[in-house]
């Protein structure tokens, strides 16, 4: 059995998703994710170690999946089409730092998330993206490679919300702030504003050179 299926497999029976996992392995979300995908085939043997610890069984069993002695190539199900929404997942990377050019763009394949916590968000399936960050300019609050959710639908600008956007034809995530003249700053949460200064939007030809894709709303817990 490949590890991916049975990792998929340990999650279901063990009643985690990939946050929680993450979280009682001490193990990053989008690493799990990447070995759920089958991106990462063979993870480092700490790694594995971690996540076999966090869901009590051994390194051997972990790499043959539960139950295994009773079945014969399990297949993993389907999420529940009622209870979960698959969200288009994107190749490219949302950059958080200089910017990347992003000039065609992809599906890899899809996330799944709960549609009752969707619906509490306002959240709408048609109008998410999954997308992944690069870069560290906006550290400590997204790291690179962090899972991103992205709602196409949330463009009106809320100062202090984290936004993903087009400048200059780079797709970045940055932070935007009103500030007492009503121009919009252009932020990254890294504290280091020599590497990462502040960008303000200042005039019509400024506002020309920034569109507004949506507003991230979730990085491995909510924004």
């Amino acid at each position: 059995m490949d590890l991916k299926l049975a990792l998929s497999l340990w999650m279901r029976e063990k009643n985690l998703d990939q946050t929680e996992l993450g979280r009682i392995a001490d193990v990053p979300q989008p690493t799990i994710n990447r070995i759920l995908l089958g991106v990462t085939g063979s993870p480092r043997g700490d790694t594995l170690s971690k996540i076999a610890k966090a869901m009590d069984i051994s390194i051997d069993q972990l790499m043959l999946g539960p139950n295994q002695q009773k079945t014969v190539n399990p297949q993993p199900q389907a999420p529940s089409e009622e209870d979960y929404a698959l969200i288009p997942q994107y190749s490219s990377s949302a950059d958080c730092g200089a910017g990347l050019f992003n000039d065609h763009v992809e599906i890899k394949g899809g996330m799944a998330f709960k549609r009752d916590w969707m619906a509490r968000l306002n959240l709408k399936e048609e109008n998410l993206s999954v997308i992944y960050a690069q870069g560290q300019s906006m550290e400590p609050t997204i790291r690179e490679g962090s899972v991103l959710l992205l709602d196409k639908s949330q463009r009106k600008l809320e100062s202090g919300k984290v936004y993903a956007l087009l400048h200059d034809g780079d797709f970045r995530v940055k932070r935007l702030f009103k500030n007492y003249s009503h121009q919009w700053i252009v932020r990254s949460d890294n504290g280091d504003k020599t590497l990462y200064p502040d960008e303000t939007v200042a005039t019509s030809d400024d506002a020309e050179r920034f569109m507004i894709v949506g507003r991230i709303v979730w990085q491995g817990g909510e924004l």
